[in-house]
């Protein structure tokens, strides 16, 4: 997504539309009021800048040259500033009473007019000068982007000053025209939907940031943000600056992240229609398929986004069926589906101050899923299992950036009713799992921290819980071992109901081989080498007759991921068990690779 460089060129350009308004004025009284005002906090140029026409650019207001700008005169023209009235720019001053500091026009809170008559009052029963008057402005103008506000022009306009009262006009541009430049396979409507922005409304940093973020959901385009002055006075014409691709994608992927049971190695073929019916939806379906033939699986996913409300729905469903390896004369069969449904809200952005903010995603949707487990001894049935799992989910997917990192939080909560359907008592969860209930709540909650470190490097902690009332079926409990568990142990080593895992990670600056051996611009590449630790630690809320209640797993080991020419990506890490396997005495390592090319 393009959002940095957009966010930065938001802070930058209120004083570049500033400029702008101003010019169109006649001269001011106090010239040097007229000069925009920057915050030196912020970027002193605006780098995007909006073509008048589609593939043009016109700069922004600049001075003739690059002599510096006159310092406002500090020789006092008031002998005492009395009072100051801060009004909209469209509104006939009025001081409010007797107050010395009035802003009736301006609808703030009682919270924010405190706040601003704190930021004034030093300012009263002094002298002030042409000095004075610039501070004024630039106080108020960082006042009001420190609440998200950064498209405004704060100005003491030209007037005659009674009995010591100042006025300071405050104009927060409304946007104007909204364009769609750069689209190729996507309707500009389509766009400028998700883009939420409409004519006459007033930005905020926080709006517009949850505008981008929704903007930019569909990974088949990115958009970028640009703005220039409008044609109207007080307005802020809008270009979505489009950079999208072809919506389509296949990809085929091999690994060896299959259970053991039914062989290690599988392979996968999928593809995603980015622009599905013409409307901006997504339409995915995966096969899966293990080398030995033990398994199959069937995933389709179909995205629904509701442009007016910024929300979306998603439906997606799984069909899959295993063989397991069994001792003979016994032979296991399984086949496990289930129909999800999510609604997905977009929650706001939310500004803490500089350099923290939050960004936020709820999911509420209901699951069915039914799990069958037979057993045959010489082709005779000992065991015919057939559970139905329907539950209620809440989901929420949320992120905090700091100036020394950024932290993720994701959280799945499920209740299971049980009794909606058949399949769903006690005696069918209990043929499956030993215990499981049809009733039941649990939490899973996954914490992620990511920070830069010296030279280069990054740090990613993961921290994983999960909490149940029950025993749990398989497809809800917290599994452990393989890519993104605990690395060095095979795909389902162990399943809980309950559990916890941490994975520390320390990766290297990537590099890439291919401009270290000069091979030319058409062999692009990424590689980023790491070390990690993992830990797991997994447990059952009631345990099974005769076996043990915790399954716990460690491992460290070294890990690489390579990018070829954005089209090719490789997975592979090898970890050295530092607990033995569960039921025997064996440490030893084990190599996890995936490797996944898409077009």
């Amino acid at each position: 997504m393009m959002l940095r460089p957009c966010l930065l060129a938001l802070l930058a350009l209120p004083a570049l539309l500033s400029g702008t308004a101003r010019a169109q004025k006649a001269v001011p009284r106090f010239p040097q009021a007229s000069v925009p005002h920057m915050d030196p906090d912020l970027p002193r140029t605006l780098q995007n800048v909006l073509p008048s026409e589609p593939g043009s650019f016109h700069p922004p207001p600049q001075p003739q040259d690059d002599a510096p700008l006159p310092s406002p005169d500090p020789t006092p023209v008031l002998d005492a500033l009395r009072g100051i009235i801060v009004t909209r720019a469209d509104a006939t001053p009025k001081q409010e009473g007797n107050l010395a500091i009035s802003a009736a026009s301006l609808g703030l809170s009682s919270e924010e007019r405190a706040d601003l008559n704190a930021l004034l009052a030093p300012y009263l029963n002094r002298p002030a000068s042409l000095e004075t008057f610039s501070k004024l402005e630039s106080a108020v103008t960082r006042w009001y982007r420190g609440r998200g506000h950064a498209f405004v022009s704060v100005a003491v306009p030209p007037q005659r000053i009674h009995n010591g009262m100042l006025t300071i006009t405050v104009l927060e541009y409304k946007i104007g025209k909204i364009d769609v430049i750069g689209n190729r396979w996507f309707a500009a409507w389509q766009i400028r939907a998700r883009s939420a922005l409409k004519s006459g409304d007033i930005p905020t940093l926080q709006s517009l940031q949850g505008d981008l973020t929704w903007a930019n959901a569909n990974p088949f385009f990115t958009v970028d943000t640009l703005f220039r002055p409008g044609k109207t006075v007080g307005t802020t014409d809008v270009a979505l600056d489009v950079s999208d691709r072809f919506p389509v994608y296949a990809f085929a992927a091999y690994n060896n992240q299959s259970d053991p049971t039914t062989g290690r190695l599988n392979w996968n073929l999928g593809v995603t229609w980015g622009n599905a019916f013409a409307l901006g939806q997504t339409v995915s379906y995966q096969y899966t398929r293990a080398d030995s033939g033990r398994s199959t699986s069937h995933l389709g996913s179909w995205s629904i986004p509701l442009l007016s409300l910024r929300d979306q729905v998603l439906i997606f469903g799984t069909y899959s069926s295993t063989a397991p390896i069994a001792p003979p004369p016994y032979t296991n069969a399984g086949v496990s589906s289930q129909i999800s449904i999510r609604y997905e809200h977009n929650l706001p952005h939310i500004v803490l101050g500089s350099g923290f903010g939050i960004d936020g995603l709820l999911r509420l949707g209901f699951d069915w899923k039914e799990t069958m487990s037979d057993q045959y001894k010489n082709g005779h049935p000992i065991v015919l299992a057939t559970a139905d799992t329907t539950q209620f989910v809440v989901d929420y997917t949320g992120s905090l950036q700091d100036p020394l990192g950024k932290t993720e939080i994701h959280n799945i909560l499920a209740y299971g009713p049980g009794g909606l359907i058949g399949h769903t008592s006690a005696y069918a969860y209990d043929m499956i799992v030993p215990h499981a209930k049809p009733d039941y709540v649990y939490d899973r909650l996954t914490l992620t921290r990511t920070i830069s470190l010296p030279a280069g490097f990054s740090s990613t902690t993961t921290l994983t819980g999960q909490l149940a009332t029950h025993n749990l079926l398989y497809s809800e409990q917290l599994e452990a071992g393989g890519i993104g568990t605990v690395r060095g142990y095979y795909v389902n080593t162990s399943f809980g109901s309950e559990g916890a895992q941490v994975s520390e990670e320390v990766h290297a600056q990537p590099l890439s081989i291919a401009k270290t051996l000069n091979l030319g611009a058409g062999f692009a590449d990424k590689e980023t080498l790491g070390v990690f630790w993992d830990w797991a630690e997994n447990s059952q809320r009631r345990a099974a007759e005769g076996f043990g209640n915790k399954t716990g797993l460690a491992s460290v080991g070294i890990d690489l991921n390579s990018t070829i020419n954005r089209v090719t990506n490789i997975n592979f890490d090898m970890g050295y068990r530092l607990r033995a396997l569960p039921g025997s005495h064996e440490h030893g390592n084990f190599c996890d690779f995936a490797v996944v090319m898409g077009f």
